[in-house]
């Protein structure tokens, strides 16, 4: 059996969030998830977090709660947590990503991504088999669509 875990959580921004300094924090956020051997993906839309970790559950586990307890943000909430097979993202130690990017308008996976994201937020479900396939081929999409880009 695998220890392998897939955690995804929401929660939201005590200030809104600062893209630029996300992308920064991503830097050292990814440094420590690559020493903890955890992989994942940090999205925002709006003032909202969702954020998927994957790695050995007990350090997966540990890093939730320490995310908890950061000041940052509040409503933290567990959504999904179950042992995978696989990794999503492996080639990711921390990925940024965030919905409200205009780049991304008009594209059917990101579209698709925000209305599950916002369902997660607005009604409280449970992720839906759709949206982890969605997350799953995430990787190939980003890259499709970061190669599709003019100069």
């Amino acid at each position: 059996m695998s220890d392998l875990t897939l955690l995804i959580y929401l929660s939201r921004a005590v200030n809104p969030p600062d893209i630029p300094l996300l992308e920064e924090w991503g830097g050292r956020f990814s440094e420590n998830n690559r020493k903890l051997r955890v992989t994942g993906l940090l999205m925002t839309i709006g003032d909202h977090f969702v954020q998927l970790l994957e790695g050995e559950h007990d350090k997966v586990m540990a890093l939730a709660q320490t995310i908890k307890a950061d000041a940052r943000h509040t409503a933290f909430r567990i959504v999904y947590q179950k042992p995978a097979s696989q990794r999503f993202f492996g080639l990711w130690s921390m990925r940024f990503l965030s919905l409200d990017d205009q780049l991304h308008v008009g594209t059917a996976e990101f579209n698709a991504l925000r209305r599950h994201v916002r369902d997660l937020i607005g009604k409280g479900d449970v992720p839906k088999a759709a949206f982890l396939e969605l997350l799953q081929a995430l990787p190939a999409v980003l890259q499709r669509h970061q190669t599709a880009q003019p100069p």
